[in-house]
């Protein structure tokens, strides 16, 4: 895991946007997000601050940050408060650029953020006592700090894995524990604004957008390019939205989006062909985060043999990769571990 979040770091940097060579304090008039995560921070913003600047806001006019370490929890990051611990791994995705000094959490919070992003760690994200009481001492603990009195706290939904990765939530049922689980700690917390960025990606994963890992590059993080524009869309229109007054799903991806997709393995590119579907999934997602398109919506002979696929007969792979065989679905995990003894059919 450490050394995939190390390969994140060295993509994210090709793809910032803004005034690498300006430094100065964050405008209380400008649009502001700060992400508190991990790399699923890093793969739900990479896309944010194009579509900010496709929307019209200036480049100096907003600030995307992302306060990120390798499989961070919200224990983690209540933990890094209390101690008054520097944050690790701080990154401009793209707008104005912070002081190159050590922040601390309360330090960095003391800047006028609109809005704050909060999210449990993927292996985490299904499992409710994993939330008490960090994502009430964190809600808490932005308010007080916050710069700004009606600071925005919202909370990501993210994504299962795909069956190959070490731990889960996997696939669809595990998005709906996931989705379970985040409805039912919001409504203890109080949080409104959730970004359904799972329920998007378990839409497209009913498409003909699917891939072979599930919209993932690795089984656990979001492959380049369709996966994470779709991902980004979801956070701009939950965010950004309400500030900009346009959705970005009114007119086809910008040719900067297109060419936002680095020559890395992974990539499912954004095409004039596929957009559409991307933002139906979209769509969707914003109208009903808690539930999924029916696997008709998009019908084809290619759509329906894929979404009948997983219904029957669901792979499973070993540590490496290889495919070992084929089991209905339920058999894959059992006492919540993967087993990889080689079944004849």
């Amino acid at each position: 895991m450490r050394l995939l979040f190390l390969l994140l770091i060295f993509l994210f940097p090709c793809l910032n946007y803004g005034q690498e060579g300006q430094t100065r304090n964050l405008q209380e008039e400008h649009f502001n997000i700060l992400f508190i995560g991990n790399s699923y921070s890093l793969d739900a913003s990479v896309y944010l601050p194009r579509l900010l600047v496709d929307m019209g806001v200036a480049e100096n006019e907003y600030c995307v940050y992302c306060a990120v370490q390798a499989g961070a929890s919200l224990d983690y990051w209540w933990k890094v408060y209390q101690q008054g611990a520097e944050i690790e791994n701080l990154y401009q995705m793209g707008g104005t650029k912070l002081a190159d000094h050590a922040w601390t959490l309360a330090e960095l919070l003391h800047e006028p953020w609109d809005v704050v992003v909060l999210q449990q760690a993927s292996a985490l994200s299904n499992q409710l006592k994993s939330y008490h009481p960090y994502l009430q001492n964190m809600v808490d603990m932005v308010r007080r700090e916050s710069a700004k009195p009606d600071v925005t706290i919202a909370f990501q939904l993210t994504w299962s894995k795909y069956f190959s990765a070490d731990k889960g939530p996997y696939g669809t049922n595990g998005w709906r524990s996931i989705v379970e689980t985040v409805q039912q700690i919001s409504d203890e917390v109080g949080l409104t604004t959730i970004i359904p960025s799972g329920t998007v990606i378990q839409n497209l994963r009913r498409t003909d957008l699917n891939s072979s890992l599930y919209l993932t590059r690795d089984g656990v993080h979001l492959a380049y390019g369709v996966a994470q524009y779709a991902v980004a869309l979801a956070c701009y229109e939950t965010l950004c939205r309400p500030l900009t007054g346009q959705s970005a799903l009114d007119a086809p991806p910008s040719d900067a989006v297109k060419a936002l997709q680095p020559d890395h393995k992974g990539v499912i590119p954004i095409t004039d062909d596929n957009y559409k579907v991307i933002y139906e999934c979209v769509r969707a997602a914003m109208a009903n985060p808690y539930e999924l398109i029916s696997p008709d919506a998009f019908p084809s002979p290619q759509s329906a043999q894929r979404n009948a696929a997983p219904r029957q007969r669901s792979p499973i792979y070993d540590i490496h990769g290889r495919l070992l065989r084929y089991r209905a679905p339920g058999i894959n995990i059992v006492g919540g571990k993967k087993v990889f003894t080689p079944v004849r059919h």
